[in-house]
């Protein structure tokens, strides 16, 4: 054991042994020869690898949607190979998969799940990325991306907040966020509750508002109304291209 000291992994060690009390014996009891200083291969790596981000896909001014990937780009220090992932990486507070590229590239992937946590591009992104070297020298955690370098984060589809009759012909269905139609189809809307009707057609879409109209019969003021919606041909999207979530019969008012 040495002591007084700890051995670094720049030193140049030396080792030499002259016999003074007791002795090291073979079987037969010959003992060890003195030797001069004899020279100690040095593996110790006692060096922290150094990385940085260096790239962010898609980059900042754009918004990633639910199932986008978003794919922050390291690079290590004197472009050193053979980095692993140091305990689980996340991006968004999301546990991301690791991959080295070569070259002394590695890549952590992040797939944009519903419900994770929405993040404006104005703002930085969130991470938990450290990696270590093949001795278990582990670098310094980065622990996020600075706004105007990554993307901001969509992570929550419109919702089908309530639905009100217009009229005997028409149905109105509000949903929590702004919304758009993405050629979505009338047929993908079921109506429940009115005898022989059912949705002929998307009369609007605007804000957070979805206009529907009735064919086929007309609403009555003691039928039980109920609409449904399940997303077979097009989409209607918010700002980011997140698609409206399928909802079972819900009541209409």
């Amino acid at each position: 054991g040495v002591t007084g000291a700890t051995i670094a992994d720049d030193d140049t060690v030396t080792i030499a042994y002259t016999r003074a009390t007791g002795s090291i014996d073979d079987a037969n009891g010959n003992k060890l020869q003195n030797f001069s200083a004899q020279s100690v291969t040095n593996t110790l790596d006692t060096t922290a690898p150094t990385y940085s981000v260096t790239s962010v896909s898609p980059t900042s001014g754009n918004t990633a949607k639910v199932g986008d990937d978003v794919v922050v780009t390291i690079t290590a220090g004197g472009n050193e190979t053979g980095l692993t992932a140091s305990g689980t990486q996340t991006v968004n507070g999301v546990t991301s998969s690791f991959a080295e590229s070569g070259s002394g590239v590695y890549t952590v992937t992040y797939t944009v799940v519903e419900g994770n946590t929405d993040i404006s591009d104005a703002s930085a992104l969130p991470v938990s990325i450290t990696l270590k070297d093949p001795a278990g020298n582990a670098g310094t955690e980065i622990t996020s991306i600075a706004s105007g370098t990554a993307p901001g984060i969509d992570a929550n589809s419109p919702e089908f907040s309530s639905a009100t009759t217009v009229s005997t012909t028409q149905i109105s269905i509000t949903v929590d966020q702004t919304v758009t139609n993405n050629s979505a189809a009338f047929g993908d809307f079921t109506l429940g509750g009115v005898s022989g009707g059912s949705i002929g057609s998307i009369v609007s879409v605007s804000g957070t508002t979805i206009t529907l109209g009735v064919t086929g019969a007309t609403i009555a003021d003691d039928d039980t109304v109920t609409i449904a919606y399940t997303r077979a041909t097009g989409s209607i999207d918010d700002a980011n291209g997140n698609k409206l979530q399928n909802f079972s019969a819900q009541s209409v008012t």
